[in-house]
């Protein structure tokens, strides 16, 4: 008996802010999110599956209108002639609390409820699910707290949405800790929630599968579903199968040895050369050029310039199937030229800097208008382990980079 385990599936996430980017392969982005649950529909069909377990997140929050659930009802009826039954239990994107547009579930679909822990028995499998669906998205107790124990002679399965412990930057969503799991003796635990893939313990199997579809840059690499395959009442092999459409990359440019910006684009071309040798999907890459460099004022004097070179490369490699979404410039000054000696405005400019970092109060005034911010900008910005914190550290090492960049702007030397 074969079963997949998904999560985090964010069906239509917005990827907001494509519009701002001109050359961005818009429809391919946009669509990657049902490509990649169309793949695990696929597996589930040629693998001839029993079910399909999804951990919450289905939908990325409440719909704008009918067309995302209407996809999903469309895969569910391919299921349904193959066969396969879908066990839903709701996160916290899509908490029944959220969800104003809904349709009657087809026969071969189960939607666990949000008022209580439910336990579904398949007797043609000999399999016990256990869940519950959030009804409402901060869910902060802990669900898995009022799990049953295993029932006898059956193959357990706990579905679950949660914060698991030790899952650091993530929201504390229906928080639990993997002890807790253990002493349900269940022999797999199907989480969701956490966008990276988790194994946390094989005796018995307690998973974070990740995302299937990453959604930006902070969400790199591969992203799949588990392949589950179970006799009686045992887990035989877990398999992680990749479903994503397309992938994120971060490439890191060390420009320490480079001189001009013909040697950044012919670095960035060798390691995209590498990336796309990998895969044929689309892939999005997000371009850093990090260290100390002499070229620093270069770099920062020719913004436009960098970007284009770094453009140029990626269509030298592969036109159709790398798009640089952004270059980050994040070089420094070397130590020895950082601290020469400065005449002019920038004394005066680099005296308000130390007195900012003195003052304590304003640091607070400026965390206080940072924290509003942060509270209006999207979850996933938030969230995860790249997330956007503000505290006195991160004013410190802005105060740092502004100095840097002032001093490789006023700065002699370089290409121009």
């Amino acid at each position: 008996m074969r079963f997949i385990h998904c999560a985090d599936i964010h069906l239509d996430s917005p990827f907001l802010g494509l519009e701002n980017y001109p050359d961005a392969p818009v429809k391919e982005i946009r669509e990657a999110t049902r490509r990649s649950f169309e793949r695990i529909v696929e597996l589930a069909i040629d693998k001839q599956v029993s079910f399909i377990l999804i951990a919450g997140d289905l939908y990325d929050g409440d719909q704008q209108d009918y067309r995302t659930v209407l996809f999903f009802m469309r895969q569910l009826a391919r299921l349904k002639d193959a066969g396969v039954h879908v066990f839903l239990a709701y996160g916290n994107h899509d908490a029944a609390s959220k969800l104003t547009k809904s349709l009657k579930p087809p026969a071969n679909l189960f939607i666990f409820p949000s008022d209580r822990v439910h336990t579904e028995i398949d007797k043609v499998d000999g399999v016990a699910i256990h869940g519950q669906s959030f009804s409402r998205p901060d869910t902060t107790e802990d669900l898995a707290a009022l799990y049953p124990a295993r029932l006898p002679g059956l193959l357990n399965l706990g579905l679950l949405h949660t914060c698991l412990s030790g899952a650091a930057a993530h929201l504390p969503y229906a928080p639990t800790s993997e002890d807790l799991l253990r002493s349900k003796g269940y022999q797999y635990w199907a989480l969701g929630h956490v966008h990276s893939r988790r194994v946390y313990s094989e005796d018995p199997w307690i998973i974070h599968p990740g995302n299937t579809q990453g959604r930006h840059a902070r969400e790199t690499g591969e992203k799949s579903c588990e392949l589950v395959t179970a006799e009686h009442s045992e887990i035989v092999s877990v398999e992680r199968v990749p479903v994503a459409q397309v992938l994120w990359h971060r490439l890191q440019i060390n420009c320490a040895e480079i001189r001009t910006i013909d040697d950044v684009g012919l670095q960035v071309e060798t390691q995209l050369r590498r990336v796309v040798s990998e895969d044929e999907r689309l892939c999005c890459v997000r371009v850093e050029l990090v260290g100390e460099s002499t070229s620093d004022s270069l770099f920062r004097s020719s913004p436009e310039k960098v970007v284009a070179q770094v453009r140029a490369s990626a269509l030298e490699v592969a036109r159709e199937q790398v798009w640089i979404e952004r270059v980050n410039i994040s070089t420094r000054l070397p130590q020895s030229k950082a601290h020469m000696d400065t005449t002019g405005p920038l004394i005066e400019t680099k005296r308000v800097l130390d007195a900012v970092r003195a003052n304590d109060d304003l640091k607070d005034d400026l965390l206080k208008s940072l924290s509003e911010l942060l509270a209006k900008v999207p979850p996933e910005v938030s969230e995860g382990p790249d997330a956007i914190s503000f505290d006195r550290t991160l004013v410190t090492n802005s105060l740092t980079a502004i100095e840097q960049e002032l001093l490789a702007r006023l700065s002699t030397g370089g290409e121009e």
